[in-house]
């Protein structure tokens, strides 16, 4: 590929205008450098800069009609190569697809994301992401950022968002510090009163979701849900929560102005049955001991109440006691939807069945085997239409399918003498 012939121009910008045109075209990418020396100091008559990854070095000298680049060819200190190196796989497919989702969503509404808050979220999704959790987490250095980037297609250098005016109309209200992080359903190009500059709705999220927080709640959640029966066992925890990880994803990608905490939809999935009435303790009240587990353990008060609103409202009983109590939680709390419709995929398909089978045993054993496929449509086939979430529903769809057909074998097998 041949260097970018020599040229002059009647300024500066011109020069590295054309200079990006020629990196662009040629696959090249280049990275523009300058001297911190005065204009117009001897030393500086003949200054020579070298691009990051650029096959040419270019000197430019500043003429009285204008600047004037010339290049040397570099093959000298440079093998001839045509591109940059693929970065191959990631380590971490999974936690990688997530992140980009995330990262998508935030771009789409202008948000800057930064190298750091790239890192901080990919922390927070290994301390959730079931896959990954139980494992030491990894440096996420700054080569595995720049592999990131190159894989999922995003710009090596932040990019600044466009910001409105500050006397524009159309300017979002800003929101109180402290419930900042994924706080409301607002829209997440909202900016500060103060700077006029975009809000990182991510920049508390290592904070909220510190390994420390969530491997207490982790430890505490199991030991709590050893005393359930297998129906609501540690291992129905933790497969909410990669539903919950699973749906937030998508619903991230699909809607980009909602404004999701993740650290509260992680927690609230962990947490979802502590306290719940089924199972709840003598002397516990259930109404406070979510809120008082997280602050025992350094959650903030905001953070810790919230949580605690969103495990109160999940349950099937409470949607149906009060549906009006409902929506208005869901309009204040949108993580609800997503840890709600994940309780509820669990209650469906394969495993719904194996756990609707183990609890009649444990807590409804007159009933028998065939009150428990009498349950199927009592409530299981009709939590399809519950759903809050497009991902909730789409997931739904196919495990109601799975219930059915077993129901229909079990009417088949299920014959009794007379």
């Amino acid at each position: 590929m041949p260097p970018p012939p020599p040229g002059i121009y009647p300024s500066r910008d011109a020069l590295v205008a054309a200079g990006k045109e020629f990196a662009k075209k040629n696959g090249y990418e280049l990275v523009i450098g300058h001297s911190a020396r005065s204009q117009g100091e001897p030393s500086r008559a003949n200054t020579l800069t070298r691009t990051s990854s650029f096959l040419s070095s270019a000197s430019k000298k500043r003429f009285e009609d204008g600047w004037v680049m010339t290049v040397k060819c570099a093959e000298h200190n440079h093998e001839p190569v045509t591109g940059v190196a693929s970065p191959g796989a990631s380590p971490w497919p999974e936690l990688e697809e997530a992140l980009s989702n995330w990262h998508q969503a935030c771009l789409v509404q202008g948000i800057k994301v930064h190298g750091n808050t790239i890192k901080a979220k990919a922390i927070e999704l290994w301390g959730i992401m079931p896959t990954y959790c139980d494992s030491q987490i990894p440096g996420f250095g700054s080569g595995w950022l720049d592999d990131y980037r190159r894989r999922h297609g995003f710009s090596a250098r932040t990019i600044m968002p466009v910001t409105l005016p500050k006397d524009s109309a159309e300017k979002p209200v800003p929101q109180d510090a402290e419930i900042l992080q994924y706080s409301t359903t607002t829209d997440l190009s909202r900016q500060d009163a103060e700077t006029d500059t975009v809000a990182d709705p991510n920049s508390l999220s290592l904070i909220l979701t510190d390994n420390e927080l969530m491997n207490s709640v982790k430890a505490y959640v199991r030991e709590y849900m050893s005393l359930y029966d297998a129906s609501h066992d540690y291992n129905h925890v933790l497969r909410v929560l990669a539903l919950s990880t699973r749906i937030l994803s998508s619903e991230q990608c699909d809607n980009p102005t909602i404004y999701y905490d993740t650290a509260a939809v992680s927690l609230a999935a962990l947490l979802h049955d502590v306290g719940d009435h089924k199972y709840v303790l003598p002397g516990q009240d259930a109404s406070k001991l979510i809120a008082e587990v997280l602050f025992s353990r350094g959650a903030s008060t905001s953070l810790a109440d919230k949580v605690q609103c969103i495990c109160t409202h999940v349950s099937y009983s409470a949607e149906i006691r009060n549906p009006p109590q409902l929506r208005k939680v869901l309009s204040q709390h949108p993580e609800l939807a997503i840890v709600q419709d994940a309780d509820r995929l669990d209650a469906i398909g394969a495993v719904g069945i194996g756990r609707a089978f183990t609890f009649g045993g444990a807590k409804q054993p007159d009933r028998g085997m065939r009150g428990t496929t009498e349950h199927f449509t009592e409530k299981l086939e009709r939590l399809e239409g519950m759903m809050k979430t497009q991902a909730g529903r789409r997931l739904a769809r196919e495990r109601t399918e799975r219930l059915r057909v077993f129901r229909t074998w079990w009417e088949e097998e299920d014959v009794v003498a007379v």
